[in-house]
């Protein structure tokens, strides 16, 4: 619900609000108390152990930023946003999850997986 997270973002006071849920993936993204920490991806993830207020969560390709967002990324050429997320949060900046856990949601990233997303939404009498 795209309209949840930018009532969660603008509630937040975060420079990024990431949508992410708990779902298998290769890399996840991990949250402490409400903040970006860290990220984690092969032999890291799979010793990954939730504790207390740390969760590692898969990031589902959607976020909403504040304008200020555009004038703190220093990165230049082609570079992945999780690296600017993970240095801005490294310098203390808050950037906040927002579960959507239970969601309908759908890897789309090749031509496979947007057909199968797409018979996912025909099967839920979605619009297109």
């Amino acid at each position: 619900d795209l309209a949840l997270l930018r009532a969660a973002h603008e509630g937040s006071g975060a420079l990024a609000t990431l949508a992410v849920l708990d779902r298998p993936s290769g890399r996840k993204l991990t949250f402490k108390d409400g903040r970006l920490v860290g990220h984690l991806t092969g032999p890291e993830l799979e010793a990954f152990a939730p504790q207390a207020g740390l969760e590692a969560l898969a990031f589902s390709g959607i976020h909403v930023a504040s304008e200020e967002l555009l004038g703190r990324i220093s990165e230049r050429g082609v570079f992945s946003l999780t690296k600017v997320w993970l240095r801005l949060a490294a310098a203390g900046e808050r950037l906040a999850p927002f579960r959507h856990d239970g969601g309908l949601w759908a890897d789309v990233g090749d031509p496979e997986k947007l057909a199968a997303a797409e018979a996912l939404v025909a099967k839920h009498g979605l619009p297109k």
